[in-house]
């Protein structure tokens, strides 16, 4: 399979970045290789090498512990970073939140590596979403353009043109387009609920999390309507179970936070500190009714 995009990161801490970072990529029709969801085995072989020479960029996720075995010449993330350079990649340093300091010891491949490619400035807050359209727009789509569902969009109409021919052709046909569609609208269903669940984990961006949770909700309400539900039902259990999760997870977030600024309301009784609770305790209210967050609510408006 060829890729639009390598993406290069430190297990130890960059793992839900590099997740997060993938799932916006993936939605936009980019094509996207990320190692730990595409092998297995942690085993750096020929399908790391091929999957960065097929891949026209690559991005290094600059996590504060990215560069620090790179000493070793054994050490995964050098071996990728010196195959990437070998091979003519385009690369793009993300640097998370503008914190990244250069470590003061590293191998000469690796600081020509660095020194010679601009870095991307990538905001992990509310700023994400905003960034990634500003990295996007200037460091990857001059490289490889739109994503695939763009560059492709010429195409898809032919294809839903001949689908539209099949149906008044073949009745047979038709039901095969139908289960497609069913089948894509689970794909993308999945999606969502992975990216809101990787943006769960970034401080700040639990409203995008709620907006793509909800966005998954939709589609598993009209499975029920549809000819998914019989065709795929373990399918309709695992999504509609994973939805419930992350939604949970979104709700005790807020709620947790809301805690937290009320106790610090009833110890300093600061305006800033109430609004701040009562703001997202509104936030958990959307997502699920809990008395104790009402009564806090209804007590100070």
């Amino acid at each position: 399979m060829e890729y639009d995009i390598f993406i290069s990161y430190r297990r130890e801490d960059g793992t839900d970045v590099a997740r997060a970072i993938k799932a916006e990529l993936v939605r936009r029709g980019y094509r996207v290789f990320l190692d730990f969801d595409e092998l297995k085995d942690s085993v750096f072989d020929d399908r790391i090498i091929h999957a960065i020479n097929s891949s026209p960029i690559f991005l290094s996720i600059l996590s504060e512990r990215y560069l620090d075995r790179c000493l070793n010449e054994d050490d995964w993330v050098r071996k990728e970073i010196e195959c990437a350079t070998s091979c003519g990649s385009h690369i793009i340093p993300v640097n998370l939140n503008c914190s990244f300091k250069m470590p003061s010891s590293l191998p000469e491949s690796i600081i020509g590596h660095f020194s010679r490619h601009q870095f991307s400035d990538l905001m992990m807050s509310s700023l994400f979403e905003s960034s990634m359209d500003k990295m996007i727009t200037e460091r990857i789509a001059p490289i490889v353009g739109k994503g695939i569902l763009h560059r492709n969009s010429r195409r898809k109409w032919c294809i839903a043109l001949s689908v539209v021919l099949v149906v008044v052709i073949c009745l047979s046909g038709y039901f095969f387009f139908k289960r497609s569609n069913a089948k894509a609208q689970a794909d993308i269903c999945s999606e969502l609920v992975e990216r809101a669940s990787a943006l769960t984990q970034i401080p700040d961006s639990l409203f995008s999390a709620q907006k793509c949770i909800s966005e998954a909700e939709s589609i598993v309400a009209s499975y029920s309507n549809s000819l998914f539900r019989d065709m795929f039902p373990s399918e309709v259990e695992k999504v509609s179970y994973r939805v419930k999760y992350v939604r949970d997870s979104i709700f005790d977030k807020y709620q947790s936070w809301s805690d937290e600024y009320f106790d610090r309301f009833m110890e300093n009784a600061t305006q800033d500190d109430l609004n701040k609770s009562l703001h997202y305790a509104r936030k958990a209210l959307e997502i699920k009714n809990e008395s104790r967050l009402e009564k806090r609510v209804a007590r100070f408006e």
